[in-house]
């Protein structure tokens, strides 16, 4: 998908263009965003310089052969067919700079997007042999990950990053996980979380492993370490420092956006807690495969999965931002996902009915946001609706504007995902069957209640995003139904799944 730009987009793409240019200032281009921070005269990106690290050599090469020229020409030719009356310079550059974007995506967030998966895939086989590809494409197609596989984020490479480490720790490989937990944190700051928590999972089984892990962490920070001192002359000041609260007249009016704690994070609310769940855009609105995914956590009791799980959650409902801006959901919680997928083949192997119905309805929903328009802003998922009815889709190379009906452009997407699916469903060893049907049918009508009534309870809910509700329901449906007919469940499939102490593919439980 060709994404529209955003301010968080131009941010990463800025600081891109920043270190072609042999600097990290970004005076020439901060007008395109309003993620910068303002320090000793000069503009930065507010955002960790992993991802633009990574970047540079991609975006070296296509500029070398003439690529991003080509990508700015085909931003710039699509957007002048739009209207641009009232426009700000800034909406102007961010309509003109999606091809590049595009481009930069590929790279940076396509490619990290495959290697979550994968990842995700084997560590699952671990703990549900047989149902990892399944798990993996749920994860992929079911939740926010979709959506930020699209787009010119931080947090899908980050959580590939992190995904990784703990991948690299269940093979014993303490130093290279460290060190991938340490470039985590360097491409998405809030990841160094979940890297701290594979530190306390590696020490509790053995100190010195620990102190390995230690060593390889603090290696993936030096890199930061030496941008900060580069950039700044420190290399304890931070991009997030002096961020722009207010641009004004100056474009620096006033400062210290994140200043508040712990660079904006503070004590978990309450109230955010239930937004982030029950909102319009929550994390159970929207994907409630999510939910049977941590049951299948507390099922297989696996200490450390269910502690980045809850440490995530708890970080995310103590920002001062819990969404994060125009967003198709609470996309600081998505460094959790991964994790959560573990469980997720558990319950595709112990509740197969309920978590094909529940990711049936989730990937109706992540695939709707995904073709209209992932960043719409606060909880306005109305818009998704209009948009889906009016056939006005972001565009892919296959249907670019004016080349016909939206709808057509995205057919090879709509044609991949489910393609992916099929493949995934036979893969699994029986993950359907009609004795799921009645349990499965019973879980998408308690999740439509749920999505119908609570959102209106936590944030209003325009009446028509019912439409996304039933449509889910209509995905789990369809998921369940088709599952059960293309591979009836043995009586070997019905058999229960031994406990996770006595069974060998439970290693990394803690």
């Amino acid at each position: 998908m060709v994404q529209a730009s955003g301010v968080n987009q131009s941010a990463h793409y800025a600081l891109i263009r920043a270190l072609d240019s042999g600097t990290a200032e970004i005076d020439r281009w901060h007008v395109e965003t309003a993620d910068k921070s303002f320090y000793d005269g000069h503009y930065y990106s507010v955002k960790a310089p992993g991802l633009a690290f990574a970047t540079l050599p991609w975006y070296a090469a296509t500029d070398a052969v003439g690529l991003v020229g080509r990508a700015r020409e085909a931003g710039t030719r699509v957007a002048k067919d739009e209207s641009r009356e009232n426009l700000s310079p800034r909406a102007v550059a961010l309509r003109d700079q999606r091809s590049v974007t595009w481009l930069i995506g590929l790279w940076a967030v396509v490619l990290p997007a495959l290697a979550l998966l994968l990842f995700v895939r084997s560590i699952a086989e671990r703990f549900a042999p047989g149902y990892g590809t399944l798990a993996a494409v749920l994860l992929g197609t079911g939740t926010i990950v979709l959506p930020y596989s699209t787009m010119l984020y931080a947090h899908v490479p980050a959580a590939a990053l992190v995904t990784g480490a703990f991948w690299l720790l269940l093979r014993e490989r303490h130093a290279a996980a460290g060190l991938l937990g340490g470039l985590a944190a360097l491409v998405d700051y809030p990841v160094g979380l979940v890297a701290l928590v594979l530190g306390v999972y590696a020490a509790r089984r053995s100190l010195r492993h620990g102190a390995v892990y230690l060593g390889g962490l603090v290696a993936g920070l030096l890199p930061l370490a030496a941008y900060n001192l580069w950039a700044f002359g420190s290399v304890t000041h931070m991009s997030y420092d002096d961020a722009v609260a207010v641009e004004g007249r100056t474009g620096h009016d006033v400062l210290g956006l994140n200043d508040e704690g712990l660079f904006g994070i503070t004590f978990p609310e309450p109230g955010a807690a239930l937004d982030l769940l029950f909102a319009p855009k929550g994390l159970l609105t929207l994907t409630p495969v999510v939910a049977v995914a941590v049951w299948g956590l507390w099922r297989i009791r696996s200490g450390v999965l269910l502690a980045i799980v809850a440490a995530v959650f708890l970080y995310n409902a103590g920002y001062y931002l819990p969404f994060g801006g125009g967003v198709p959901g609470p996309r600081f919680l998505l460094a959790m996902l991964p994790f959560a997928a573990i469980g997720l083949a558990v319950a595709l192997r112990e509740r197969p009915g309920p978590a094909l119905a529940l990711g049936g309805a989730s990937i109706a929903g992540m695939l709707v946001a995904t073709l209209t328009e992932p960043q719409t802003p606060a909880q306005d998922v109305g818009r998704w609706v209009d948009l889906m009815r009016d056939g006005d889709l972001q565009y892919t190379l296959a249907g670019a504007p004016g080349s016909g009906p939206g709808w057509l452009g995205a057919v090879g997407v709509r044609a991949l995902g489910a393609l992916a699916m099929v493949l995934a469903v036979r893969s699994a060893p029986a993950p359907g069957g009609r004795a799921a049907l009645a349990p499965a049918l019973l879980a998408l009508a308690v999740w439509a209640v749920a999505a119908a009534v609570l959102p209106e309870v936590v944030d209003d809910r325009p009446a028509k995003a019912l439409v996304l509700v039933a449509l889910g329901v209509a995905g789990g449906v369809a998921a369940t139904v088709w599952s059960g007919r293309s591979r009836p469940c043995s009586d070997r499939d019905r058999s229960p799944v031994p406990s996770t102490a006595s069974s060998t593919t439970a290693t990394p439980r803690s």
